[in-house]
């Protein structure tokens, strides 16, 4: 479900002002009668997006977020509500304690960071640091021992210095996310990125997007070890024909960009939910067992 189109934050990198133009935020009312479809017709998963879902309602005045997970959570019944795409500089005030106060608003935090170097940040026309980062990062955990974080960097920005890439590494390590994607940073025409000097050599990017993606993958394989003897709740998405398995996700796997839980399990549909203990880790996805008759 997305909650808003276009973005105020202007990123010196993004083009996305350009083509789509300022925030501007659907009302509460009409979004909560979307969710009240949706769950009449039977929906388990609502995954709400924006470019920046923390500015959500920014332009009518203050942010908006809050007051309405709060109002989707007088709804009844069971379901999850997954955040993407929340703006680190600005996380909105309130956030933890909703998501700690309802099972249903899941665990997991989508916090674009994209560097950790407070030089290239500001560069980038953002106001954040890896020190403060860290604190976000910290903060979520002690909050809620059990949050999964996602994040992406963008190296390669112009005038990244080896120092400033080294920052971005220990700052990796530190914060330990459970998925992180790497990006190689590309000129948009009508940004005022596109004019900044001096540029990385294009061999020295792709070194740099090499070096933070074999260092993730050993970070999410630990952090994915850690999910080995938990019982979860599976969403449902697929089954392997003749196999006695089913595909599906847990709150740690956002549609399309994370790993899955393969269960082994008899009688379920797609859609269905289903308790499962976590057997193993295979790559970056899960092995599980049904669990609701054991």
């Amino acid at each position: 479900m997305k909650l808003a189109e276009g973005c105020g934050n202007r990123c010196s990198y993004c083009a996305i002002p350009l083509i789509r133009g300022g925030l501007v935020s659907r009302s509460r009312a009409d979004i909560l009668e979307e969710v009240r479809g949706l769950l009449e017709r039977g929906v388990y998963e609502l995954v709400l997006i924006a470019q920046d879902l923390a500015s959500f309602g920014l332009e009518r005045g203050q942010a908006e977020l809050v007051p309405l997970l709060k109002e989707v959570l007088r709804l009844p019944g069971r379901f999850w509500v997954r955040l993407l795409y929340l703006h680190p500089d600005h996380v909105p005030d309130g956030l933890l304690d909703v998501v700690e106060s309802d099972e249903r608003i899941l665990p997991y935090f989508d916090l674009p960071f994209q560097h950790a170097s407070a030089s290239v940040l500001a560069r980038m026309g953002r106001s954040g640091s890896g020190r403060r980062y860290l604190e976000l990062v910290d903060s979520i955990r002690r909050r809620l021992p059990e949050a999964v974080l996602r994040s992406t960097f963008l190296v390669g920005f112009p005038g990244e210095s080896e120092e400033d890439f080294r920052e971005l590494e220990a700052f990796q390590q530190a914060a330990a996310l459970d998925w992180a994607g790497v990006f190689s940073y590309s000129r948009e025409e009508g940004t005022r990125a596109a004019a900044l000097r001096p540029r990385v050599p294009a061999p020295e990017v792709r070194r740099r997007r090499q070096v933070l993606e074999r260092a993730q993958e050993s970070i999410t394989v630990g952090r994915l070890e850690r999910q080995v003897g938990r019982v979860l709740e599976v969403l449902v998405e697929e089954a392997v024909q003749g196999e006695g398995l089913y595909l599906g996700r847990a709150y740690l796997h956002a549609p399309e960009v994370d790993g899955l839980v393969v269960v082994k399990a008899a009688g379920l549909e797609p859609g269905a939910t289903v308790r499962a203990r976590i057997t193993a880790r295979r790559g970056m996805d899960l092995e599980a067992v049904d669990v609701r008759e054991r």
